[in-house]
């Protein structure tokens, strides 16, 4: 479809906890979601509001809000913009952003935090000795989010601890042309190749079952009486076929016409076609995994790095999306996770570790409680790899060894 959505949620870790976790779900109707149509930013990280519709049975809507009214929505002439339906609801979470103003202060140990987290601690940072180095006012934007009907709010607003609204879209190959977002997916431009692929095939598939219901070449005396066998025979399939003998040519009896020769020009029509989508698409045998002309390894990695290369923008555009989707949960991290847990970390290999943060233990040199793995302290920036897993890697490196063992020379020496 060239466009579709995920988005960042947070929830209690189970229902017997007051821990919460940071959740990435996804978003099946890529068509539900609708950003401020002034954002211009590539991941949409600049939208000031956006909407994520969906629908609701009556009954589920009659008991979750008792005192909301189902009404149509004005003014709005796009298509499908009803806000109600003979036997469903539609809703909208409306996220939108509130400019705030904020006194910020810096503390000696380095910290930045805002006036109402530090007044709480103010006493405790005093006599730890940590004080207010510099201050000053700034704006932020606070997200908020809220659940709408036609006309009326039906829950909210909440506020949302990050500072990015939690929506991210992920687009297949976008374009800007005249100031509109064009975008497409993979198979956009192979849709003809396609069709002439199904044409041709489907041609070919009807010619060839037509051929044991040829038509049967007689005489209006022949089937006089009869004409029901013969109108329905493609059709009963009737093991007999009764015919009057004509005066006028007594030796004859009704005759099947030769079937059409197989259409050996469709298939190869539709072999063409074939190759023209792998050529649009930039996908050949070798990246669907099947045998080609390759017969090498190094041929065969050859073509399916064609294949790769030639799709190169979809990769680019997801490993954006990875990483807008990451600065969303570091930024979401310190506001989430705000006591001492025991967090487990998947490395690169897939292995896991099991990481304290947010631990208060006691320096012996100072006598003074620190905190551990302090998710607060720091600003942290994100990197996105988009490549083979670390499985694949292996393989590769083993595959490499393999030759350069059996080569001659010192490695084949080894």
């Amino acid at each position: 479809g060239g466009m579709g959505f995920w988005r960042i949620e947070t929830a209690y870790a189970d229902d017997m906890s007051f821990d919460q976790d940071i959740f990435i779900r996804e978003v099946r109707n890529p068509y539900s979601v609708w950003f401020d149509p002034s954002a211009t930013s590539f991941d949409r990280r600049d939208a000031l509001y956006a909407f994520v519709e969906d629908r609701v049975s009556r009954q589920e809507f009659a008991a979750r809000w008792p005192k909301a009214q189902i009404v149509d929505f004005s003014g709005d002439n796009q298509g499908d913009a009803l806000w109600w339906y003979q036997n469903e609801v539609r809703i909208c979470e409306y996220w939108y952003k509130v400019p705030e103003k904020r006194t910020i202060f810096q503390l000696s140990d380095g910290r930045v935090v805002e006036e109402k987290d530090y007044a709480p601690v103010a006493d405790e940072l005093q006599e730890q000795g940590i004080t207010i180095v510099d201050q000053r006012e700034t704006e932020v934007m606070a997200v908020k989010q809220c659940l709408v009907s036609g006309n009326e709010v039906l829950a909210g607003p909440h506020d949302w601890p990050g500072k990015f609204i939690p929506l991210v879209v992920v687009w297949g190959d976008l374009l800007n042309i005249d100031g509109v977002d064009l975008y497409s997916g993979m198979t956009r431009f192979a849709k003809d190749a396609q069709r002439v692929h199904n044409f041709m095939n489907s041609t070919a598939m009807e010619v060839v079952a037509k051929a044991p219901k040829a038509p049967v070449t007689a005489t209006a005396a022949m089937i006089k009486g009869y004409e029901n066998f013969y109108e329905n025979m493609s059709v009963d399939d009737s093991p007999v076929l009764p015919y009057n003998i004509d005066p006028a040519s007594p030796n004859s009896r009704p005759i099947r016409e030769q079937p059409a020769a197989f259409p050996l020009g469709l298939v190869q029509m539709a072999n063409i076609a074939a190759d023209e989508i792998k050529a649009t698409l930039g996908i050949h045998n070798a990246s669907l995994g099947m045998e080609g002309n390759e017969t090498s390894g190094k041929a065969i990695l050859a073509r399916q790095r064609e294949g790769d290369t030639a799709n190169y923008v979809y990769f680019d555009n997801f490993s954006k999306s990875l990483r807008y989707s990451g600065e969303i949960i570091n930024d979401l991290l310190p506001k989430v996770i705000t006591t001492e847990r025991t967090l487990r970390i998947l490395g690169e290999d897939g292995a896991e570790k099991f990481v304290e943060v947010n631990k208060s233990v006691l320096d012996e040199q100072t006598g003074q409680w620190v905190t551990l793995n302090d998710l607060n302290q720091g600003r942290y920036d994100i990197a996105v790899t988009i490549g083979p897993s670390y499985s694949t890697q292996r393989m590769e490196t083993a595959d490499a060894m393999r030759e350069l063992a059996q080569s001659p020379g010192p490695m084949g020496l080894v």
